[in-house]
């Protein structure tokens, strides 16, 4: 077992999961927003699509 290659294994992880949240909080206005809308009016292009 690498123990080095683990730990760096680790912290790519615990960065990645960082940056998705921090993301998510960022952008949660606008994604509530974006739900509001498809909710109210249903897709933009929902017509067009062939499935």
């Amino acid at each position: 077992m690498n123990v080095s290659r683990s730990a760096e294994a680790g912290i790519a992880e615990a960065v990645k999961l960082h940056r998705q949240n921090k993301w998510l909080n960022e952008n949660a206005k606008a994604l509530e927003s974006s739900n509001a809308y498809v909710e109210a009016n249903g897709l933009p292009l929902a017509r067009h699509r062939q499935f």
